[in-house]
């Protein structure tokens, strides 16, 4: 056996682990950072040498053997793809059906190369196998390269905006809430697509002198380009302006809201770990770190270890909710300098770890569109907690300001075929409403944005017109 098909046999088996994680960081350059390939990169390798060895000590042969951990890898990698292929033949498989199997298969193999015991023609093919996982991760990261590059240009794009405020010494702003909810239905969305009457909701925002939009739209479905557009009081992106995520980013540091409120005096509460000011992003006291990480858990999503990654994070993201949820009930009435809370809550968002008692689901339901159960027992369940927020903080605090909004609708919503069914306005329409120190204000059919900003114009005697947006 030449020194160079060991080499190369060796090599393949790297290229591969690598590939996953590599090819995702090309798609995802805007938001993954270059670090992060390398632990998962490192745990594909991990079990391909555990693999390696095991098999090795029955077949005895380098080439042989790394054969075989090529397509215990190539199978790994790719088991959720291929358990859905099985699954679309045979409804009624599960997981673990899907891995006996693969694995009788696997096992099989190994044992028809240990009886045939000739190399050639795997040389052969762990020599394809290097060309092209090679081959794929050049092509990739050629083809990365110009957004690498943008990546590294970008620069923060916010300017101190100068709002003339016209704030005398006897002159004391109320302290102010903003709470947004993710992916929380507007009272129309929900009562279409669920069947679901929220009316309630509706009747006890207004007997807490709370002023509710009921006709409010986004120009967007997309988390990132609505709130973004909310910090900066202004329509500073869009979906279709090609910007990365990184850039993005850039517009939610120091963003325009939040000097607003610092240049009246504000303290700022920042729980939100998309936005940073003075240097840092906010944070959740006490909260726990996830266990994978995004990216690590984007690359291992299609492997056969998914499920183990399902059980963690998801417990993590639950466990964190729960923490904010508390936090909201703390009010400032008594603070020498007026407070601004700035809260991004991730539910009714998927995954769907909250029943509407507030129960942990079952995994299988963490991101089931399809049973409506699903999203709307989160639903209830934030709508039940937010009342009791709200409520609390009207009764402490009742000079105080405070903003309930969506970003968006449920988008997702499938039929029982699956299929996706909500129209896209519909999936625009949001929750707005606004309590200003038990005062009327005329927020009717306004977006996100242009509701701030007639907040603001009140609050502050500013004149903030409405801004243009093109839905």
């Amino acid at each position: 056996m030449k020194k160079s098909d060991i080499v190369i046999s060796i090599l393949s088996i790297i290229l591969m682990c690598a590939f996953p994680a590599i090819f995702l960081y090309t798609r995802n350059v805007g938001e993954a950072e270059l670090y992060e390939i390398f632990m998962p990169i490192l745990v594909l390798l991990f079990i391909a040498a555990v693999v390696f060895i095991i098999i090795y000590l029955i077949l005895r042969n380098v080439v042989n053997t790394t054969f075989c951990t090529l397509i215990f890898i190539l199978i790994f990698s790719n088991f959720a793809i291929v358990e859905d292929i099985f699954k679309s033949i045979f409804n009624n498989l599960k997981y673990w059906h899907v891995l006996e199997i693969l694995l009788f298969i696997f096992i099989n193999l190994v044992i028809f190369i240990y009886k045939k015991r000739s190399s050639n023609k795997l040389i052969q093919a762990n020599k394809v196998f290097c060309i092209i996982f090679g081959g794929l991760i050049i092509f990739n990261l050629i083809l990365a390269i110009p957004n690498i590059v943008k990546k590294l240009g970008a620069e923060s794009n916010n300017a101190s905006i100068e709002y003339i405020t016209q704030k005398d010494e006897e002159t004391t702003f109320p302290n102010f809430y903003y709470i947004l909810l993710d992916e929380y239905s507007s009272f129309s969305s929900i009562k279409k697509y669920y069947s679901y009457d929220n009316s309630q909701f509706y009747d006890f925002l207004k007997d807490l002198n709370f002023n509710v939009s009921l006709d409010s739209h986004n120009d967007s479905i997309d988390t990132i380009t609505i709130t973004t557009n909310i910090l900066n009081l202004d329509y500073v992106i869009s979906d279709g302006d090609g910007l990365l995520h990184a850039e993005k980013m850039k517009y939610r540091e120091n963003p325009p809201m939040f000097d607003l409120m610092f240049k009246n005096g504000y303290e700022i509460n920042n729980y939100s770990n998309l936005v940073s000011w003075d240097g840092k992003y906010g944070s959740i006291p006490d909260s726990y770190d996830s266990v994978f990480g995004d990216f690590m858990k984007m690359v291992l999503d299609n492997t056969a270890l998914y499920p183990l990654l399902v059980a963690k994070d998801e417990m993590v993201d639950r466990q964190n909710t729960l923490i904010l949820l508390d936090c909201l009930k703390q009010t400032y009435e008594s603070s020498v300098t007026p407070v601004f809370t700035y809260a991004h809550l991730a539910i009714p968002h998927a995954p769907f770890v909250f029943d509407e008692e507030g129960n942990m689901t079952n995994f299988s339901e963490l991101n089931d569109w399809k049973n409506k159960s699903c999203y709307l027992g989160q639903y209830i369940f934030t709508t039940n907690r937010i009342e009791e927020i709200v409520r609390n903080i009207v009764t402490k605090d009742p000079d105080s300001i405070i903003v309930l909004q969506s970003d968006h609708s449920a988008r997702w919503t499938q039929d029982e075929n699956g299929n996706e069914i909500v129209l896209n306005e519909d999936a625009r329409s949001v929750l707005n409403a606004v309590y200003y120190r038990g005062e009327e204000l005329d927020i009717d059919g306004l977006t996100n944005v242009n509701t701030m900003r007639c907040i603001f114009s009140r609050l502050f005697s500013l004149n903030l017109p409405e801004v243009e947006v093109n839905f």
